[in-house]
């Protein structure tokens, strides 16, 4: 039996404008906690801020092509965490597995985690 979200329950519209649109990064920005917290796989101490998200978004990019399937799979501090997978690029070829999971709890994303598998 299968984890993945049944069609009629909706992603929030927070994961969906902040990592499905094509919004700038000033409206993503709108959908996350003041102090949203952010785990990359470079960063030995996670990021903080609306500014740190920014940043990322614009300079940090890794080449990831995520899947558009998310799942919840966990419940933390009484907020959904969501996940999906993806493959990262290295030189020409698709190699290391990752994923990426969002805390979202009203709406408001608070913590986003990006892993290698």
């Amino acid at each position: 039996m299968s984890s993945a979200a049944p069609p009629e329950m909706a992603l929030p519209d927070a994961i969906m404008h902040v990592f499905m649109s094509e919004d700038s990064v000033e409206e993503k920005a709108e959908y996350l906690d003041d102090n949203v917290e952010i785990h990359l796989p470079k960063e030995e101490e996670p990021l903080f801020g609306k500014e740190a998200f920014a940043d990322w978004m614009t300079n940090g990019k890794q080449n990831v092509k995520w899947a558009l399937d998310w799942e919840v799979i966990d419940v933390e501090n009484g907020g959904l965490v969501y996940a999906r997978t993806g493959k990262q690029k290295v030189k020409v070829v698709m190699t290391a597995s990752m994923r990426q999971c969002v805390l979202v709890m009203e709406d408001k994303i608070l913590k986003i985690t990006v892993e290698k598998l």
